[in-house]
């Protein structure tokens, strides 16, 4: 007890009222006390720590595979001919109801 004490995270008012203690059987009671509140914060911890690492590999998971769709996406547009999506622009403009000269101004360009 005497050479673990030193290493715990637990405050010095603690520490001194565990010293204190005059009943041999009492400190070690109070000491066990001590270490049990340290392994049931450690295991919290432990928990947090999981569900953080957890949920940022789901979130990076989630990310590369947007990117991964990303390439794909792109590398199957490139084997469509961009004049198509062009046309299909252009098609799209004629059949909206606008005054003739924005029309012309947009297929021109």
């Amino acid at each position: 007890m005497g050479f673990v004490m030193p290493y715990i995270p637990v405050k010095l008012a603690e520490k001194q009222n565990l010293l204190e203690i005059v009943s041999v059987r009492e400190r070690y009671l109070m000491f066990l006390h001590i270490l049990t509140n340290q392994k049931e914060n450690i295991n919290i911890q432990i928990e947090m720590a999981k569900k953080v690492t957890d949920k940022i590999s789901k979130s990076h998971r989630e990310a590369m595979l947007r990117e991964q769709l990303k390439v794909i996406q792109e590398e199957l547009n490139e084997g469509d001919d961009s004049s198509s999506g062009d046309a299909g622009y252009r098609e799209k403009i004629e059949n909206l109801k606008m005054p003739d000269e924005v029309k012309r101004r947009h297929c021109q360009s």
